[in-house]
């Protein structure tokens, strides 16, 4: 079901750019910024990364009359790190705590397409996807160190509202949208079993834009993003099955608008 419904939307999307390629329009090209942190939990424990990073990445929107569309990639510009305390085998046949570092470096991919009901409030579809190339190392107290690699990604459909709302005085609008996402996670370690689950969840962006000229605008604001879901298989080393990720941050971006 989730399959079809992703290239349902796919579909759809590829439809209303056809449509708009076909008429004027109006293109937005323009660069796009997500400082933000990321905190992953599983049953009672939770980690969060030693520091945010900051994603950029290009963006295009296209908007003929009541229908729009866009494509935004972002790239992190630096890695996500996180530590683990563990419990487990030294390698030498005797077993205790040690700490490992995994290392993510990861992209996001946005395709979406909507339909404005009135200039101020519209509804859309898309599709995301995130992944990261995993690189982890462990320390043990008898100065033995593991590696291992792996990727972690997630991706899948989503549907959601968008609108904006004049400031009085400016040039400038409040904007703002909630999607709900419906995804499939996936994390492989080279050599382990990997972690497969359902995921469903919430993004919300806030934001104020204003124009520097006819045809250069700005924009800043917050965007958070919540996903949760339960592996497929329990886990034996922790009490419950339950995982979440959270990732929280400040956006920015320039766009340049140009009619075809």
């Amino acid at each position: 079901m989730k399959r079809l419904m992703s290239a349902a939307i796919v579909v759809a999307i590829m439809m209303f750019g056809n449509l708009a390629f076909a008429q004027d329009m109006l293109v937005s090209v323009g660069l796009n910024s997500w400082y933000n942190s990321w905190e992953s939990g599983w049953g009672s424990d939770t980690v969060k990364t030693e520091k945010s990073a900051m994603m950029v990445g290009p963006t295009i929107k296209i908007k003929k009359g009541k229908i729009f569309g866009g494509l935004t990639y972002l790239g992190a510009m630096s890695d996500y790190e996180f530590y683990w305390d563990n419990y487990g085998d030294y390698g030498d046949g005797t077993s205790g705590p040690y700490t490992s570092t995994y290392v993510f470096k990861r992209s996001d991919l946005d395709l979406m397409g909507g339909y404005m009901v009135t200039p101020r409030f519209g509804f859309y579809a898309g599709y995301k996807n995130s992944s990261a190339d995993i690189t982890g190392t462990s320390t043990h107290p008898l100065k033995l160190e593991e590696k291992e690699t792996g990727t972690w990604s997630f991706s899948g459909p989503g549907v959601g509202i968008t609108g904006n709302y004049p400031l009085s005085r400016a040039s400038a609008i409040f904007y703002g949208s909630l999607s709900f996402m419906f995804l499939d996670y996936d994390f492989k370690v080279e050599g382990e079993k990997p972690t497969t689950r359902d995921m469903t969840g919430v993004s919300i962006e806030l934001g104020v834009a204003g124009a520097l000229s006819k045809n250069l605008s700005v924009n800043g604001g917050v965007k958070s993003q919540v996903f949760s879901g339960e592996d497929e298989e329990k886990n034996n080393y922790i009490e419950s099955n339950h995982t979440e990720e959270e990732f929280l941050g400040l956006t920015a971006g320039i766009s340049y608008m140009f009619g075809l």
